[in-house]
């Protein structure tokens, strides 16, 4: 419970919001509730780009053939939560820009496979740079569905008004026309 018996809830559009912040202080909070095991008093972690920074370069994106019109889509992605994860210093630092998949055939079968899943990678999509708008798409949903877990965020469809939970503002809007209706009939 909050001061003045305000409570603090938070609902689809405030993840949406948490996975839109781009590399800096927030990003980093919202990848601490992602990564809740991580011992952050004991060890230094940095904000790592998962397809490193250095890629983001109109000569690189036009040598693999993405459309010029698409490449506002590419760098708005480059610093947000879905292209970020926590690493421990060293290890980013000894990553720096080496492409994801040339670091990840770095590892054996066990730490690759431990990894990917550990840092919500969807399983589907290529570890290459080309594929990266599709990786961000599909990791983002993994994180929000990991967040909606963290912090007990039920989809919006599963809201129910009636048990004081959160709604949305287009569920107030069709609330607020049904019972007009039920009112003038």
């Amino acid at each position: 419970q909050l001061p003045q018996q305000k409570s603090l809830s938070i609902a689809e559009a405030d993840l949406e919001r948490f996975l839109a912040h781009t590399k800096g202080p927030a990003s980093f909070l919202v990848l601490t509730l992602l990564y809740p095991n991580l011992r952050y008093a004991e060890v230094m972690f940095h904000q790592d780009h998962i397809h490193p920074f250095s890629k983001f370069t109109d000569e690189n994106l036009k040598s693999m053939s993405v459309v010029e019109a698409r490449f506002p889509e590419w760098y708005a992605c480059r610093d947000s939560v879905p292209n970020l994860q926590l690493l421990e210093g060293r290890r980013n630092e000894s990553k720096n820009a080496t492409p994801l998949s040339t670091w990840l055939k770095g590892m054996n079968d066990v730490e690759r496979e431990a990894f990917t899943r550990g840092n919500f990678f969807p399983a589907d999509v290529g570890f290459d740079f080309v594929n990266f708008v599709e990786f961000t798409t599909k990791r983002k949903e993994l994180l929000r569905i990991e967040l909606r877990k963290v912090l007990k965020v039920q989809p919006a469809s599963e809201l129910q008004p009636n048990l004081g939970m959160a709604v949305t503002s287009e569920e107030m809007y069709i609330l607020a026309e049904a019972e007009s209706e039920e009112d003038t009939a």
